[in-house]
């Protein structure tokens, strides 16, 4: 029943080959049913349309659909299998769908209908008592199609949140990594510079020192040349 469900959110690959095939099945079917005078009718005459109706699927709000017939049948199913034996609801909906095209008032139909079927045993309380079981059968299939949607959301939206919020995270994550790895190559930068003006004050001071050391050395070596010229002069007369 869940596989069936999950049919009406999303197309399985094997869907797509047998889906032809099922839609087949499924009207055979239900014209059994109706041969069996089983079918779910309502109980205005008022036909089904595809006019837009609002809706409730999971936590979303202000969307709005469409009547579904596969929808529509795999409820009506649900119901036909779940049939009581004897005189019930859906003999009385039978009966009272079949005077359809009679120009009678609704409430003739019904008190025609119910004088009809109480020569099998029908009566109002089993109308009552009947609708009541459907209306719990098609309960329990809300009950298994909520829990399909459930499933269906937290593969397809709440996941695909989760890796948003991820995603969202991660860039964070590389942005506070590109902030500080821009600080440390600012940093870098800055101790580049720094040791650029330590080499070019190391070499002013080098030549300075350079140039200290040949003046002095100039001088040292012009004084003994001096000293050695006059003594020289003074030993040779």
């Amino acid at each position: 029943m869940l596989g069936k469900l999950k049919s009406l959110f999303v197309v399985t690959e094997e869907s797509g080959a047998t889906e032809e095939k099922q839609v087949v099945e499924n009207k055979v079917v239900t014209e059994q049913n109706i041969q069996t005078k089983k079918q779910i009718v309502y109980q205005n005459e008022t036909p089904v349309t595809n006019q837009p109706i609002h809706t409730e699927l999971g936590s979303t709000t202000g969307t709005k659909g469409v009547f579904n017939q596969k929808i529509f049948d795999s409820l009506q199913q649900a119901v036909l299998r779940s049939n009581i034996e004897g005189e019930d609801y859906l003999e009385f909906a039978e009966a009272f769908n079949s005077m359809a095209g009679i120009p009678l008032a609704e409430e003739i139909k019904i008190q025609t209908v119910l004088a009809t079927l109480s020569t099998r045993g029908l009566t109002v309380q089993k109308i009552y008592e009947s609708a009541d079981y459907y209306v719990k059968v098609l309960e329990n299939e809300k009950s298994k199609f909520d829990e399909v949607s459930k499933i269906q959301r937290q593969g397809q939206v709440e996941k695909k949140n989760e890796d948003i919020i991820n995603l969202d995270r991660l860039m964070e994550e590389k942005k506070q990594q590109i902030e500080l790895l821009g600080k440390e190559i600012q940093k870098l930068q800055e101790e580049v510079l720094s040791i650029k003006n330590e080499i070019a004050n190391a070499e002013v001071k080098i030549q300075e020192t350079t140039d200290s050391f040949s003046i002095t050395f100039d001088a040292i070596v012009n004084q003994i040349k001096r000293n050695i010229s006059m003594v020289q002069k003074v030993t040779q007369k």
